[in-house]
């Protein structure tokens, strides 16, 4: 009686164990470009408004405002070692960008860099 007790025991902690391990876990982490970020300078000159992007954190993104045409633009976004791709589906362009902090740095063009601050 007192062995099948103790395999009994070990049956019970043994499934407890398995029901924890397979719980899922409770901390989940958004990437820093999830948010709505506005325009603040093109190639380092300052600008006001005109140009507002939502990144959602499925990966999608949009973007309205006045220096867009057409307005609204959408497309997905992704992220390699730091690096983010940004694919505009709407006009078919494709953009690196970096953060630092709550500053993004998109680059347009060999040409062309925008930045942008999050809200």
């Amino acid at each position: 009686m007192k062995r099948s007790l103790t395999l009994f025991s070990f049956v019970i902690v043994g499934l407890i164990i398995l029901l924890l391990s397979a719980c899922p876990n409770s901390t989940t982490t958004t990437d820093p470009i999830v948010g709505t970020w506005n325009l603040t300078a093109v190639n380092g000159t300052p600008v006001s408004g005109g140009l507002t992007i939502t990144a959602q954190s499925n990966g999608t993104w949009t973007a309205t405002g006045t220096s867009i045409t057409p307005s609204p633009q959408s497309g997905t976004w992704s992220v390699s070692g730091g690096t983010y791709t940004i694919v505009d589906t709407t006009v078919n362009s494709t953009e690196t960008a970096t953060l630092s902090g709550s500053t993004m740095t998109v680059k347009v063009s060999s040409t062309v860099t925008q930045t942008f601050s999050k809200q």
